[in-house]
């Protein structure tokens, strides 16, 4: 679902379709991820009226065109930002170091750069100059790829923001990048199968 995402997001295009599009498969994704991390019926309750109303949004935009084009970035951000949170404390919750702890941790990860994708999106949207100092028009590929060449430190070069801002959203993404692989993946990986210490505190004989 997650991969589903990044490719809606790339490859959707900047149509009005294509935006509803996107949020359908966003939405949906997130619906499946707070499943898959057993949150509360109330809060998948919450979450899912909320995306019900930004799926609506984004179809009366598509309807009128009434220049909502932003929201499809917008939403990709909440759902990056939202998710990983469920993510994370449903796995950290288990005590034995397995395979799915690591595919979650991994799974983190593409959300970040699903995350910082939309964050350019947004900017390029939200300021009259463009985002990158080598293309006019963006496309949703294009930060889909800028987001990802970074998070992964890979420095093309071939793409590069034009304003401060855009430079210090890529820095700050290709920290967290590295101290995540380096502090999280590769600390599970190196602890595969070991039981972890839930810290519970012994209760003082009476």
């Amino acid at each position: 679902m997650i991969l589903a995402t990044i490719v809606c997001f790339a490859f959707a295009g900047p149509s009005r379709w294509g935006g509803l599009l996107a949020v359908v498969v966003e939405s949906a994704t997130l619906i499946v991820l707070l499943g898959a991390s057993a949150v509360a019926r109330s809060t998948l309750r919450v979450v899912s009226g909320v995306l019900a109303v930004a799926m609506l949004a984004v179809l009366t935009g598509a309807v009128v065109d009434n220049g909502s084009h932003w929201l499809k970035p917008a939403i990709a951000s909440v759902i990056a930002v939202i998710a990983p949170y469920f993510v994370m404390r449903r796995l950290f919750s288990r005590t034995t170091i397995d395979s799915a702890m690591v595919y979650g941790a991994l799974c983190v990860y593409l959300l970040a750069g699903i995350f910082f994708a939309s964050v350019y999106a947004v900017v390029d949207g939200a300021t009259t100059a463009p985002f990158f100092a080598q293309i006019e028009q963006a496309r949703g590929v294009d930060f889909v790829y800028f987001s990802f060449v970074t998070l992964a430190t890979l420095g093309y070069g071939d793409l590069t923001p034009r304003g401060d801002l855009g430079r210090m959203l890529a820095v700050t993404e290709t920290l967290l990048g590295q101290l995540y692989l380096v502090g999280t993946v590769a600390m599970l990986v190196s602890n595969l199968g070991k039981t972890r210490q839930m810290g519970r505190k012994e209760r003082p004989d009476v």
